[in-house]
């Protein structure tokens, strides 16, 4: 009778816990590189305008954005989770071995795992307002058809190297891997196989989204770019129109004591035929710079899309899972309080909190923040008659009906509501 073979396990517990905390450091540099992408992204949102080339190119822009934003926030998430479950393997071997130790030594105590970063996941529109219409447009604009391509290129080139700077970054974090696996290859148990592929296929994910975010950066550069170039021919045709317009005028005002109306008839269908001469030069350059933007949206954006949607549902089912593994052995310091803040101290480290996660507000204009149920900073402000408490408070009169008193309005809109399973 074979006698039945006993796995090696070879455990080195300071290498395996140091395996871990590569990933700590991973989830920390990928946290700092998240809020400074966002934090610009919030600073430059509407930077591609209103007009319909620069609404063209955001719709495209925006998908592919919000789908890198979203993926890089559940990496964030993923890494501290990889760190939690490797220092739990390493705590399970240290338990074994005291176990197997003759001299009743007490167990070592489990260690502190990390709590979801909760980091935004939204990335505000390119779509806006724009810059304004140059002197001269307001002539010519009916004549030409179409709008002032009011997308802002400095706007778009500085998001452009946040982009990049975050692709950078992205690349540094994902090479921090293999001193993770070098690390866990020097043991020798059952689950350092699944812990090795797991680390890799941060790895991948990593690079993935910086590839995305290379792409992303090349799309703002490019429209930049191609806008510049519109600006320039457009105003250039604006000055020259401008130009002979006032020497026209010049001329016929000099003609009219010999001529009477007929120069000024004569002037108003020479000044008719330049507008429409430019004008016709005007929707040339727009209509180009219109194709142009197709071309990167079709070529570019909707294929990074089409990328980036396997990739965030990847990872947020992993993200789902690894939280379920970890749920048991959850400790540490308790789970953020949801609700309102309910002292000036609470309020001040719940602001501070999204000074750090780049989101732009007004401290003084803040009238509740709080968590919601997922643990997320909430916040209400003073707002206006479309947004904010004040909105809210034009709906009075429902609220009083239900017995809610206009003070309690803002306290009832912060409670965290329960989730409900669909």
């Amino acid at each position: 009778m074979t006698a039945p073979t006993v796995p090696v396990i070879v455990h080195r517990a300071e290498e395996y816990h140091s395996a871990g905390e590569v990933f700590g450091q991973m989830s920390t540099d990928s946290v700092t590189t998240h809020s400074s992408l966002v934090a610009v992204l919030m600073a430059y949102a509407g930077m591609a305008g209103s007009d319909s080339v620069g609404a063209q190119w955001a719709a495209g822009y925006d998908e592919a954005a919000q789908l890198a934003i979203s993926t890089s926030s559940r990496l964030a998430t993923a890494c501290g989770q990889t760190r939690d479950l490797i220092l739990v393997g390493a705590h399970n071997h240290q338990v074994a071995e005291i176990s197997a130790d003759r001299r009743n030594l007490p167990p070592p105590p489990p260690p502190p795992l990390s709590w979801d970063p909760c980091l935004p996941e939204t990335a505000p529109s390119a779509a806006g307002d724009g810059i304004p219409e140059p002197f001269g447009w307001s002539f010519i604009k009916d004549a030409v058809g179409l709008g002032w391509p009011n997308g802002h290129q400095d706007q778009l080139n500085a998001v452009k190297t946040a982009w990049h700077t975050a692709a950078a970054d992205y690349r540094t974090i994902a090479g921090l891997t293999p001193r993770a696996v070098e690390l866990l290859t020097n043991q020798q148990s059952p689950e350092i196989e699944i812990a090795v592929s797991t680390c890799q296929e941060r790895q991948a994910d990593f690079t993935a989204l910086a590839d995305a975010c290379q792409a992303l950066g090349d799309s703002c550069g490019e429209y930049a770019t191609h806008l510049d170039d519109a600006h320039h021919k457009i105003l250039a045709e604006l000055k020259d129109f401008a130009i002979e317009t006032a020497a026209a005028e010049a001329a016929f005002a000099v003609l009219i004591p010999f001529t009477g109306s007929l120069s000024e008839w004569v002037g108003n269908s020479a000044l008719a035929g330049r507008i429409a001469m430019r004008a016709r030069r005007i929707a040339t350059i727009i209509t180009e710079l219109a194709a142009k933007v197709a071309k990167i949206v079709v070529g570019a954006l909707k294929p990074l899309a089409e990328r980036l949607k396997p990739l965030l549902e990847k990872v947020r089912k992993w993200v789902e899972a690894a939280r379920t593994k970890l749920s048991p052995h959850r400790g540490g310091p308790p789970a953020p309080k949801k609700g309102p803040a309910t002292s000036a101290a609470e309020r001040e480290q719940l602001i501070q909190e999204l000074e750090s996660q780049g989101i732009k507000f007004d401290r003084d204009k803040i009238v509740q923040i709080g968590r919601d149920s997922d643990g997320k900073v909430v916040f209400l402000e003073q707002g206006n008659s479309r947004a904010g408490l004040q909105h809210i408070l034009s709906h009075g009169d429902d609220f009083a009906n239900k017995g809610i008193p206009e003070n309690e309005v803002s306290e009832l809109v912060m409670k965290p509501r329960p989730k409900v399973k669909r």
